[in-house]
């Protein structure tokens, strides 16, 4: 489960640099873990807050306002 945290980690960070528009990114975010969950069920939760961790971790390093639209 490591390899899955990095993953979406990593994929939640990629999107954070790809798309500026916070709105966009969240239905990005979202739509990529309602698909998982039809994969792995219940594990699209944990799936929807590693990308959002990462999404985060991109605006803060990117030190861009992340409350902004």
């Amino acid at each position: 489960m490591l390899e899955f945290f990095i993953i979406f980690i990593a994929i939640g960070y990629i999107l954070g640099m790809l798309i500026s528009n916070n709105e966009k990114a969240i239905i990005v975010i979202l739509v990529i873990s309602i698909i998982w969950m039809f994969v792995f069920g219940f594990w699209a939760i944990a799936t929807l807050i590693e990308l959002i961790l990462g999404y985060l971790l991109a605006k803060k390093v990117h030190r861009k306002n992340i409350w902004e639209k």
